[in-house]
């Protein structure tokens, strides 16, 4: 999706390559223990599963919603995304050296969608000049480099289902515009040390009048909605990540999605009867990270 195809960061060296591990030692998987990253929490269907996904939390800038960051604020923001998205590159690798993965998903454009002239293959709300960009930058996104290494793994999430990505475009920009309107009233003030828009604790929200009441409930009702948008969103990544194991008959796969969708991801899982492992790669968790 739009917000991490702008997921951009400075590829380091590939790791040494160990050999890898066989389909068969993949059925129980070990603790994995990485530099890189750490696994916060693991969900296994009743009765276990031979399908394994590592889930790797990504760490992003909602679409449309960087005018909430002052200027430093937002280049704080780029750098610990650049190294968060470093080091989720070199836990893709670990992966899949030790497990030889099958599958390696990622939420966002690669380049073949990008350049391909069919409208289809990606929102038109995504602007002309911000897709062009991205070519330009193309060894620095996160979806290309990981195609370009993994190019006989990789499938995208972010087109699985258009008019889905279509409607999270949207939302995200109604909610620009909720979140623009809510600074000029004072309700969202700037915060020097976060270098973001947070909510105005001086303000009582009993005192406001009925048109800041109006723009705020919008707001709100918004979030709600994006909430329901991430929920569909996991269970489409979900579908397509067994859908793509049975295809390729394999067992093992990696998906790179928000963290916002880490609840969902281990419910569909294990609806679906997979064993899904949960990592966080290095730096996600710095103060002030944007999760």
């Amino acid at each position: 999706m739009l917000k991490n195809i702008i997921n951009c960061f400075l590829i380091a060296s590939v790791l040494s390559s160990p050999s890898c591990a066989t389909k068969q030692n993949i059925i129980v998987l070990p603790k994995f223990e990485s530099a890189y990253s750490k696994m916060v929490d693991e969900t296994k269907p009743l009765g276990g599963s031979s399908y394994h996904l590592f889930y790797i939390k990504n760490t992003h800038i909602n679409k449309g919603l960087e005018s909430i960051f002052s200027k430093e604020g937002y280049s704080a923001m780029e750098e610990k995304r650049r190294k968060v998205n470093e080091n989720t590159l070199f836990v893709i690798e670990e992966l899949n050296k030790k497990y030889n993965l099958d599958i390696v998903g990622v939420e966002g454009l690669f380049d073949k969608e990008i350049r391909s002239k069919e409208k289809s293959k990606y929102p038109s709300e995504i602007p002309k000049k911000e897709l062009e960009g991205i070519l330009k930058k193309s060894n620095y996104c996160l979806p290309i480099v990981i195609e370009k290494i993994f190019t006989n793994k990789v499938f995208t999430i972010s087109i699985s289902d258009t008019a889905l990505d279509k409607e999270d475009i949207r939302t995200y920009k109604k909610i620009e515009e909720k979140i623009y309107e809510l600074n000029r009233l004072g309700i969202m003030i700037h915060d020097k040390d976060k270098g973001h828009l947070v909510r105005n604790r001086s303000i009582n929200i009993n005192s406001l009048d009925n048109y800041q009441r109006s723009i705020l409930a919008g707001y709100l009702k918004l979030y709600e909605k994006v909430n329901k948008l991430n929920y569909k969103e996991s269970e489409v990544a979900v579908v397509m990540i067994l859908e793509e194991m049975n295809k390729r008959r394999g067992n093992a796969a990696v998906i790179v999605m928000g963290g916002a969708h880490t609840e969902e991801i281990k419910k569909f899982s294990r609806k679906k009867g997979i064993s899904c492992y949960v990592l966080e790669p290095k730096g996600y968790r710095d103060k002030n990270q944007n999760q």
